[in-house]
């Protein structure tokens, strides 16, 4: 587009609306619009600009650079006395600003001096970084820190900070993403506001307080491939939806100026586009403050070709609207002959230098020109602001992994060493853009250690600095680790290597630092990473095997005071990431809120999107942090399901902290708008609140979505708000949470139509096994499975079908004086069942003896065991019925006895005793009822004594079975949106990545186990396929055996392995892996491998074949496989569980002849709720 056409476009680009200004909740940001100026300054600088000569005029239009040590330049003083020169930056210091102001009041027209500094993260007391402070998701301590800032720089005689930094940044190559709020716009845009109104509050002429920029105006964070001053190629929409808003939350917080950025826009460089400059900043927001441009970006306009020479560089920046030129000096070296040439007009620059006058206006300089020397010393690096420094910097660390406690470091270790030269390396922690910040203020780690635990031999070694060329140092920290109990290996990058003009190809840990941390991990000592960087870094080998990271970015002054504390346990880490890590620079651009596409990712399918050699997920995601403590969300509710446009929604969450140590929670609010006329993204943040909670404290948190929320540009870029489903998720991190749905609706008042119900799939027409295998390994499973089943026939009560949980191994029954005495399972029971439709199609049994077994248990149910409302207790008196261990009533044992109820109602459906029997048990259980208090979830069970569980089913996990029989109830159904309500937690390991809330592998299999679920996939995002899920998570499990624990444990490997919830020499442990359990002592237990056989034959088939061979008859005997042994030392389980066979007989079978899957599967409400949820069958 040509100059000209840009500037002709503006006047219809203003009449566009823009979606700026529209995303402020109460309690994040309170907009409001600015009032007009005010009309007796506006009658001053009007007589001012009257009396101005030129020269006066262009001088206010000049700001030039003091020295970096805070000095004047030597032509300064002169210039002021003529006032010729209208600002400076890096002039600061009451003293020296004072100087320079003397002399401005010296000039004929008494114009003082307006004086900038790059005050980006504190003046001499230095915060975090923006991007880490970012992390802290706490509006109001960066607003604090912005106003302790600001209060130091004005007693220090600074007026005008260039800061903040409101771009947003998706490139983590580009090295100024440190200086900005990350990736989101929702939250740049509330930290842009909290920013403003820390350094400006509500009146910047007030001596604590400061003039604040909003740069950079616009599109720099968009540098294509992250190289710093690059070009950019972002459309009007990329600009509206992600680029302004930020800068419009500035405006909403008044702001008084803006920068412009070095980059161009459709070809025109920021400081010489009217679009922006004019179209936008001015005319559609109003904005009356000062636009300067950045260091020499109005003669750059030549290098980018816009511009011949100097003066016509100085035309373009003039004519677009730029005010003030930083540095260079072309305004007032052509701005006399632009004038007489009429390429510029005395009214654009009087324009221009009323907006200069008007902000100094505005920060009294008129009135109180000079800086109080007293109150500099006051003011300066006092013990409060190095406070607020140290909480705002344990504030925004982020705990990426803490794998088996190994943080916090106990107090009463005796020998620790410290590794790493920044660890001990003052300067760095301050940063880059350190304002005034002392090179010998900080505190390090090293310090803060050696202070604070004095009886504590701490033991130093450097290994290498930042930029770690050679190892010559590892050996003496490999010795010190070895040596010490514990060792805090800090590694990063040097401030240096963030900020501008750092741009990076690669963002791995620098230099040979990854070689130094795989020196100490090979120690096999306790160890935690420290990371001190401005950027995300690409850690994957940090990621699989630290046992601990705390990212603390560059924490500033009291960087080593924090960073101890925290360590230590002093404070808890609670802090989030602003912006995604990546795991290859390959996969960037990459942030939380994509789009999806026609072909969204799937892991079997070649032709969907995805790359060939890397996970499209990120290594953390946007929003993620642990802590010390665990929480837990609960009840997600929304006070109404239907609205129309004009209307609000309040949705609240439970949170709950269930450990042992106070902690803080961000709790973060996602919408996803299911269909619109311009695609969305598949989760945007609308809302989030920062909590802290004692051990057991719960809280409800509520936000409120808006028409605001909801709106978008459509295809006209106008704002619209379509009536449609929207999907909510509350969670901790923008990859997981509880979901809800809710609908607007037109605003006309007419009746919505009821959505009809969809038409469900055709029952299966023949079983489909997962694969064929060969004869001996047909035999091979026949002999597992009928000796799994003979445990079900021997051990289930003829007289009413009841299965013993557990026996031993050549079937001993329990003794009165054993505490499984008698004890009944309901869920071994409904493997019990579909065990029965198994042995009498193979003949182990006949079909009459299963069909009257069947009756028989079916009619105990039907007709004589106790239930509430349909549910039945978990563990039963094997004689009597009775409720037995003071169990609960079970939603998910009752969920596993249906399964097999239903399965027998289709393998016997010629039985019409059995079919009723069926039906009476399902139609009766009241799905609503156990949903309790929450509008979605259903509870784990009730008790009489105490009323419902407070734990519910709100995670991926063996659920997903119970949700489908409850969402397809012919009776008492929930609603579909249950399915889409718990949330769906990603585990990673090996290049797998699955979903699991819990690391053992049965969790993967038991409604698999049943549920046909393969070629099915959602139709919202993340589309799962839980068949394929559930194939990834046994990989994952049987590669993090063979990498991982067989160092430990030698005898574990490719064929040797499988861990789900058992029992051990210690008793009963719902361990699994990964991550590794703390109890892990190298037992195996085969039916994790077994249970998985219908997804994984490849590798679950060899490995049980090696246990049988290897191991023989001591663990393989009347009932198959024990239920678990030890291979490392001998022992063998003494008892076999019902629930492991028959997960064991199930999954066989599914392999073989896809029998359970086809069975289950002809009941017509599995498959109506499957097609309900929008699980339907892919072609």
């Amino acid at each position: 587009m040509t100059l000209a056409k840009v500037i002709l476009s503006v006047l219809f680009l203003t009449l566009l609306s823009p979606i700026v200004g529209l995303f402020a909740q109460k309690g994040n940001i309170a907009v409001r619009s600015r009032p007009a100026a005010d009309a007796v300054t506006e009658r001053k600088i009007n007589a001012l600009l009257l009396r101005m000569t030129l020269a006066e005029k262009l001088g206010q239009l000049q700001q030039l650079d003091g020295e970096a040590n805070g000095k004047y330049r030597p032509d300064q003083l002169e210039l002021a006395r003529k006032g010729l020169l209208g600002s400076t930056l890096n002039v600061r210091g009451a003293r020296m600003t004072n100087e320079l102001q003397r002399a401005a009041l010296e000039s004929r027209l008494k114009i003082p001096i307006l004086l900038g500094f790059d005050v980006i993260h504190g003046y001499r007391t230095i915060f975090p970084v923006p991007l880490g402070e970012s992390a802290s998701w706490d509006l109001e301590l960066i607003e604090k820190s912005s106003a302790i800032a600001a209060a130091e720089s004005r007693a220090a005689g600074v007026h005008w900070t260039f800061a903040p930094m409101v771009d947003i940044a998706r490139d983590p190559r580009w090295g100024r993403v440190i200086e900005g709020a990350g990736e989101d716009t929702f939250l740049g845009s509330q930290i842009a506001f909290a920013r403003v109104r820390g350094f400006q509050g509500t009146d910047y002429s007030r001596p604590d307080r400061i003039m604040a920029t909003a740069k950079h105006w616009v599109g720099y964070g968009a540098a294509e491939a992250g190289r710093d001053y690059n070009t950019t190629n972002l459309s009007e929409r990329a600009l509206r939806e992600i680029y302004f808003p930020p800068f419009k939350a500035a405006i909403d917080a008044d702001v008084g100026s803006f920068m412009t950025s070095f980059n161009d826009l459709d070809g025109v460089p920021a400081t010489a586009n009217p679009f922006v400059l004019k179209g936008v900043l001015r005319k559609e927001w109003k904005f009356d403050g000062l636009v300067v441009s950045d260091y020499t970006s109005v003669l750059e306009l030549i290098f980018h070709g816009l511009a011949k020479d100097e003066a016509e560089a100085a035309m373009y920046g003039m004519n677009a609207g730029t005010d003030m030129e930083m540095v260079s000096r072309l305004y007032n070296k052509h701005g006399e002959r632009l004038l007489k040439e009429q390429k510029v007009s005395m009214a654009t620059i009087d324009a221009a230098v009323r907006n200069v006058l008007r902000v100094k206006y505005r920060l009294g300089l008129f009135d109180r020109p000079f800086a109080d020397e007293n109150r500099e010393k006051a003011e300066m690096f006092k013990k409060a602001n190095r406070d607020a420094a140290k909480l705002a910097a344990e504030k925004s660390f982020v705990l990426l992994k803490n794998e088996n406690d190994t943080l916090p470091i106990e107090k009463a270790t005796k020998e620790i060493a410290v590794i790493g030269g920044l660890a001990n390396a003052k300067a760095e922690m301050n940063g880059n853009w350190s304002g005034d910040g002392q090179p010998d203020d900080p505190v390090t780690v090293l310090d803060a250690l050696k202070q604070k635990y004095p009886r504590t031999r701490v033991r130093y070694e450097v290994g290498c600095d930042a930029i770690c060329e050679s190892d010559a140092g590892f050996k003496s920290a490999v010795e010190a680790a070895k040596d010490s109990d514990f060792t805090i290996l800090v590694v990063g990058e040097s401030s240096a290597m963030s900020g501008e003009a750092s741009s990076r190809s690669e963002i791995g840990l620098p230099g040979k630092q990854l070689d130094l941390v795989k020196a100490i991990h090979a120690t096999g000592k306790p160890y935690a990473v420290v990371l001190v960087n401005g950027r995300p870094l690409t850690i994957n080998w940090l990621a699989e095997n630290s046992p601990a990271i705390l990212e603390t970015w560059f924490a500033g002054t009291e960087a080593g005071n924090a960073i101890v504390d925290t360590l230590f346990g002093d404070a808890n880490p609670g802090g989030k990431l602003p912006i995604t890590f990546p795991r290859s620079v390959g996969q960037i651009p990459i942030y939380y809120n994509h789009k999806t596409t026609g072909r969204p990712f799937l892991d079997t399918n070649k032709y969907s999107s995805k790359y060939l050699d890397v996970s499209n997920s990120p290594l953390y995601p946007f929003g993620y942090g642990l802590s010390y403590t665990s929480f837990e969300l609960s009840n997600l509710r929304l006070d109404r399901t239907q609205i129309k446009p004009t209307e609000r929604i309040k949705v609240s969450i439970d949170v709950t902290n269930r450990g042992k140590v106070a902690g803080d929670e961000v709790v973060q609010l996602y919408i996803h708008d299911l269909a619109a006329t311009v695609t969305r993204p598949i989760r945007e943040l609308k809302g989030f609140k920062r909590i802290t909670l004692n051990p057991e404290e719960k809280r409800t948190v509520e936000f409120t979505i808006t028409p605001k929320h909801l709106e978008f540009l459509g295809r006209d870029l106008k704002p619209v708000i379509e009536p449609g489903e929207f999907q909510v998720i509350v969670g901790t991190s923008s990859d997981n949470g509880l979901q809800s749905d809710f609908e607007v609706v037109p605003a006309t008042g007419r009746a919505v139509l009821a959505q009809s119900e969809p038409e469900i799939d055709p029952a299966p027409k023949q079983p489909v096994p997962t694969a064929a295998v060969s004869p001996q390994d047909e035999a091979f499973l026949e002999d597992v499975q009928k000796r799994s089943f003979k445990y079900f026939w021997d051990n289930s009560n003829p007289k009413n079908g009841l299965t013993f949980d557990r026996v031993g191994t050549e079937g001993k029954r329990s003794t009165r004086e054993q505490n499984a005495y008698n004890i009944a399972s309901i869920a071994a029971t409904g493997f019990a069942l579909s065990g029965y439709c198994i042995a009498a199609d193979r003949g182990w049994v006949t079909s009459q003896q299963a069909r009257e077994r069947t009756r028989t248990t079916l009619d105990f149910f039907a007709n004589r065991a106790f239930h509430k409302n349909g549910w039945f207790y978990h563990w039963l008196d094997y004689e009597t019925g009775e409720r037995r261990w003071n169990s609960e009533i079970s939603s998910i044992d009752t969920a596993l006895l249906l399964a097999g109820i239903l399965t027998a109602k289709q393998c016997f459906s010629d039985d019409k005793e059995i079919v009723q029997l069926a039906d009476k048990v399902y139609h009766r259980i009241d799905f609503k009822w156990m949903q309790g208090e929450d509008q979605n979830l259903l509870s784990h069970g009730w008790k009489p004594e105490t009323g419902f569980l407070k734990n519910y089913w709100a995670h991926y996990s063996e659920d997903s079975m119970l949700y489908l029989m409850a969402i397809g109830s012919p009776t008492h159904p929930i609603p579909a949106k249950s399915w889409y309500a718990w949330e769906r937690p990603w585990q990673e390991y090996g290049g797998y990545r699955y979903l699991a809330s819990v690391s053992p592998l049965f969790i993967h299999q038991f409604s698999h186990a049943w549920v046909d679920y393969r070629n099915r996939r959602e139709r919202r995002p993340p589309f799962v396929n839980y068949f394929e899920n559930s194939i990834s998570a046994t990989r994952a499990q049987q590669k993090f055996f063979t990498e991982v624990l067989s160092r430990d444990f030698p005898k574990y490997g490719p064929n040797m392995w499988g861990m789900t919830a058992s029992d051990s020499q210690k008793g009963y442990v719902a361990w699994g892996s990964p991550p590794r359990h703390d109890q892990t002592d190298g037992t195996v237990i085969p039916c994790a491998a077994a249970g998985s056989l219908m997804f994984a034959p490849e590798i679950t088939l060899p490995t049980l074949k090696k246990m049988k061979d290897e191991y023989g008859d001591k663990i393989y005997g009347r009932y198959g496989f024990a239920d678990a042994f030890n291979p490392h030392n001998g022992w063998v389980n003494p008892d076999v569980l019902g629930i492991d066979l028959g997960i064991t007989l199930l999954s066989a079978e599914n392999l073989r002849s896809g029998k359970n899957w086809y069975w289950f599967m002809q009941n017509d409400e599995i498959r109506r709720a499957l097609r309900r949820v929008s699980l339907d069958a892919q072609p």
